[in-house]
């Protein structure tokens, strides 16, 4: 509960069985020991996940007490990503895994994150990297992250599925010495473009190269 569960709806079988591993063990604990104090508030949000009305759910109901704390995915969380890259997602994310692409992506439906990072040799150096943000200057950006050793454009577009559903796309590139990363983001509703571009600027490249 501390780190492995979500706190939301399963998207895939492996949530799942975590969230049935997790109420199977509370549930073995109980009969061994039926007077500890267990995690009741969670123990009911575990269910609830579950979409579990039994029996269980109303012993837990019947011991809740306060609200549920246990689980440092219920905020923000850190993730490290390869080449030494860094972004901050809401703990209700899942791990990021990679496509057949090799890309990567995390999903709480209906958003997502993609993430690709590669080596850029010409911008390795000082001049290069010089050379190379001027270059990314020339094109159009929504928002905009410009450090000494970094550089960072976004821009957002809405898009149409075939189901006629509109969504939203933020597609970033953000250069550092040596490196560059592409970041999208997806989501369904407008009202999340600030949560979209608060999540793409937590983007961080990795420590610069010791000369």
């Amino acid at each position: 509960m501390w780190v492995d569960v979500r706190w939301r709806s399963p998207v895939d079988d492996h949530e799942t069985l975590v969230l049935e591993d997790v109420a199977s063990s509370l549930r073995r604990a109980y009969v061994l020991n039926p007077v500890l104090r267990y995690p009741w508030a969670e123990w009911k949000q575990i269910l609830e996940l579950l979409n579990r009305g039994t029996a269980e759910a109303e012993l837990v109901n019947s011991h809740i007490e306060g609200l549920p704390t246990i689980g440092y995915r219920r905020g923000n969380v850190t993730v490290t990503l390869p080449g030494g890259w860094r972004i901050k997602t809401p703990g209700s994310f899942s791990d990021f895994e990679p496509d057949d692409d090799g890309d990567l992506c995390a999903v709480d439906p209906p958003r997502e994150i993609w993430f690709t990072a590669y080596r850029l040799e010409v911008a390795s150096s000082a001049s290069g990297f010089e050379s190379a943000k001027n270059m990314r200057k020339k094109t159009r950006a929504d928002y905009l992250v410009e450090r000494e050793d970094y550089f960072a454009q976004a821009t957002i577009s809405n898009k149409c599925r075939e189901t006629g559903e509109e969504y939203f796309v933020l597609n970033s590139s953000n250069l550092a010495f040596g490196t560059r990363s592409v970041c999208t983001v997806l989501f369904s509703n407008a009202n999340q473009e600030d949560w979209a571009v608060r999540t793409w600027q937590s983007v961080q490249p990795p420590p610069r190269p010791k000369p």
